[in-house]
């Protein structure tokens, strides 16, 4: 018992994380086995003492049947907690991988955060470059060098203004 809670306290010094969680689970997991085992030495090793006391004492036929049922019974059970075991191990398997799958979606949503957060500071930078701008030449430059929208000659020319012009670099920027 010291020693699943030496482990358990090893695991909650870590720092969350995808490998503390599932490690965390995997020693869940790793008791509750060790418990079965545990559990089925044990009821083997009283199977085979009652198995050796009905060999080496007279007992009365009633009294031999009664221990049949019992070493039976005890079988029975040890059947029964490795059947149970089996459905823990399928049960722990699921619950690896919802510890993966939440993982992932925290994963996923730190990187959309992430990339929101270069997104805006992105515009604002774009923003703080347009408000910058204080000449009309200077703007249809900007405009001129563009390389994902190209504005035409005619184009740049219809723009007579600079409120226009940083307007047009707005459209250019929030493509």
């Amino acid at each position: 018992d010291a020693y699943w809670k030496a482990e358990e306290e090893k695991l909650k010094i870590k720092q969350d994380s995808l490998d503390k969680d599932l490690e965390l689970q995997k020693l869940a997991r790793a008791k509750e086995h060790f418990l079965t085992l545990e559990e089925n030495k044990k009821l083997n090793a009283e199977i085979d003492q009652l198995e050796q006391d009905k060999k080496s004492k007279n007992y009365s036929a009633s009294e031999i049947a009664d221990l049949q049922k019992t070493i039976d019974s005890k079988r029975k059970l040890i059947v029964t907690n490795n059947e149970i075991d089996v459905v823990n191990e399928q049960t722990h398997q699921l619950k690896l991988k919802t510890i993966r799958e939440k993982w992932d979606a925290k994963n996923f949503e730190d990187d959309a955060k992430f990339t929101q957060r270069q997104i805006e500071n992105r515009r604002r930078d774009r923003e703080q470059e347009i408000a910058n701008i204080s000449s009309l030449d200077q703007a249809k430059e900007k405009l001129r060098n563009q390389n994902y929208l190209k504005l035409t000659d005619d184009e740049l020319s219809a723009i007579d203004n600079l409120e226009d012009a940083k307007a047009a670099l707005r459209e250019v920027y929030d493509r």
